[in-house]
């Protein structure tokens, strides 16, 4: 799909809004993981089994709104192990009018967690300091970033980078065995399921057991004026990928624990 316009934020969850021009242009962002995309995972930090859980788990608890979030240690990381759920737009701003709940069903926030444009979830409210000449994230518009970019995520935790989504990757042993690794067991369409081998559990979104997608905190840049980088997981592609995905697209979003 083109992405030539911006789609009015909230218009349309999920609606193609990946891929820019052409979802092909993946080269660059997984090269980082491509010496290790046909190997086999050495099981190292393979801690879930059909029989066995040995996965290090914690409690995220965000004292924004008192959600209680799993969270789960992958090779030294923490990554929260399911969806955030944070809806404040009197404390946030930058959440009015860019967060939703699939198909506007509030107990779908509830199973999958709320959906986000770029905007919202990398705060791009907080993010506008000057204020003589404040910057705007939104589609259409380029800003520049901190390196880490903290964004809605709870306090010590951040919105991951491409970077450290693709190191995600290489973690369980490339992007064609992330696929089935990061992926819930049961939800996904077909033969789509995962084996949650790391306790990522990610869930398709909505009834229809489709697709994930998660946005990062990179853009690409020839592609930043209407599209940043998302971590998107299919039911009938049999690896995980960073793309490019259109800035009004609504995604969810998972943090990363911040390095001590």
């Amino acid at each position: 799909m083109s992405l030539k316009i911006c789609i009015p934020a909230m218009a349309a969850f999920l609606l193609a809004a990946c891929g820019g021009d052409d979802n092909s242009v993946t080269d660059s962002k997984n090269d980082a993981i491509s010496s290790s995309s046909s190997r086999k995972s050495s099981g190292q930090v393979i801690c879930k089994t059909d029989s066995t859980d040995t996965c290090e788990y914690g409690v995220l608890v965000d004292d924004r709104d008192g959600k209680i979030y799993k969270t789960v240690n992958i090779d030294g990381q923490w990554w929260m192990a399911e969806n955030l759920n944070y809806a404040d737009s009197i404390m946030t701003p930058s959440l009015l009018e860019r967060t939703g709940c699939y198909n506007n069903e509030p107990s779908n926030c509830s199973e999958y967690g709320r959906l986000y444009t770029w905007a919202a979830a990398i705060d791009s409210v907080k993010l506008a300091t000057d204020v003589d000449n404040p910057q705007d994230c939104g589609c259409g518009k380029t800003c520049s970033l901190p390196d880490t970019v903290y964004g809605i995520c709870p306090s010590g935790w951040h919105l991951p980078t491409r970077v450290e989504w693709l190191t995600l990757f290489k973690a369980v042993g490339g992007y064609v065995i992330a696929e089935k690794i990061l992926k819930s067991r049961t939800g996904w369409k077909d033969d789509g399921n995962g084996t949650d081998g790391v306790g990522f559990s990610v869930k398709p979104l909505g009834g229809e057991g489709e697709m994930a997608h998660f946005w990062s905190a990179s853009v690409f840049d020839y592609r930043n004026y209407y599209s940043a980088d998302c971590f998107h997981l299919f039911y009938s592609m049999k690896l995980a990928e960073v793309v490019d995905c259109g800035k009004s697209g609504s995604f969810s979003v998972r943090c990363l624990k911040d390095s001590p």
